[in-house]
């Protein structure tokens, strides 16, 4: 999914007055704060965007079986800004879900930058 998609959708489900640019602007903030909390924190982080960097222009940093995350994120800062608390929960809550099984997923597959010591020596 694009983020233009991502954008679509979440009109579809959830019909706003906030403009497009503004979507797109907390998009882009979320994959900052996707590619500084997550993926920069690893190694092979430029593997990694090098790899992403041949998806396309509009392609995610979070791969397509977590894409959903944008949308629940979208759908609970659309819900924050109208002031819809429960919906605000409902949606904080499915975007936490989706954003912690990214970064528990990318954890896994990526070692975490850093020295590594070997505590075996230390007898």
């Amino acid at each position: 999914m694009t983020i233009s998609a991502t954008i679509a959708l979440c009109d579809r489900i959830r019909p706003n007055a906030f403009p497009y640019a503004e979507k797109e602007k907390w998009i882009r903030a979320l994959e900052d704060r996707i590619l500084e909390e997550i993926i920069l924190t690893h190694e092979g982080a430029k593997d990694f965007l090098r790899a992403r960097a041949t998806k396309g222009e509009g392609a995610f940093l979070a791969p397509d079986r977590y894409e959903s995350l944008y949308l629940y994120y979208l759908l609970a800062r659309i819900d924050q800004m109208n002031g819809e608390t429960a919906r605000y929960n409902e949606s904080a809550a499915l975007f936490n879900a989706q954003y912690d099984a990214f970064s528990a997923a990318y954890n896994r597959a990526h070692l975490p930058k850093g020295v590594f010591v070997d505590r075996r020596e230390w007898s």
